[in-house]
């Protein structure tokens, strides 16, 4: 698909971001070949110690993120913005590979005692927005592993109320309760296409937004 232009990608951000998923799939398919791109270069990076497939879906995943975060009132293009945390996602999946050779990478993604460090984001982004943002703390201390543990019963409590198929997709990818598993597995497990498998789980992490801010107000 070719570069989408300037005031049709902002229109179909603004759109994203009131919950548009149509609109969201169209962003996700143009910037499709910068994804594998990344993927494929990172992966021959790395010798194939992770599969360029594995890599490109960690990048979508990355890629709806940036696209719920973008700030519109900036002069910067979506391909730019969301590079970073592509990036960022795939990086974190080689990294924790790297650091348990002998391990299967599906038992090390989002493992919480293997995060891999963080890029600061550069002068053109936020700090990047996952599942555990929202149950995020400093685990610097008793009290602080406390406060995370009690957020994370609340995190699966919300979790437990979400439709059957949003559930099991965030619990499996995010590894709520269980070994996670890469999107592009996930999709096989659900019978349908990775794309899809994407913007499925960006409804689901909408959902989950919205349940815990409606429980917070």
């Amino acid at each position: 698909m070719a570069s989408l232009p300037p005031k049709t990608e902002a229109t179909l951000i603004r759109q994203a971001q009131l919950g548009d998923q149509n609109a969201k799939s169209v962003l996700v398919s143009g910037l499709g070949k910068l994804t594998a791109s990344m993927a494929r270069k990172l992966a021959r990076a790395y010798k194939g110690l992770v599969p360029a497939e594995e890599l490109e879906q960690e990048g979508v995943v990355g890629l709806i993120e940036a696209i719920d975060k973008f700030d519109l009132t900036r002069r910067l293009r979506l391909s730019t913005f969301s590079a970073y945390w592509m990036r960022r996602r795939m990086l974190e999946l080689i990294e924790r590979t790297l650091k348990h050779p002998s391990r299967s990478m599906d038992t090390l993604r989002n493992s919480d005692d293997n995060q891999a460090p963080r890029e600061e984001p550069d002068e053109n982004g936020n700090s990047p927005v996952t599942l555990h943002d929202l149950i995020a703390s400093q685990k610097d201390g008793p009290e602080e592993e406390a406060l995370r543990e009690e957020r994370m019963k609340v995190l699966q409590a919300h979790v437990d109320h979400l439709p059957e198929n949003y559930r099991w997709l965030i619990e499996a990818v995010f590894g709520l309760g269980r070994d996670p598993i890469t999107l592009a597995q996930a999709s096989k497990e659900l019978g349908i296409v990775p794309q899809r498998a994407s913007v499925l789980l960006s409804q689901a992490l909408s959902s989950l937004k919205e349940s815990m801010t409606w429980m917070a107000e």
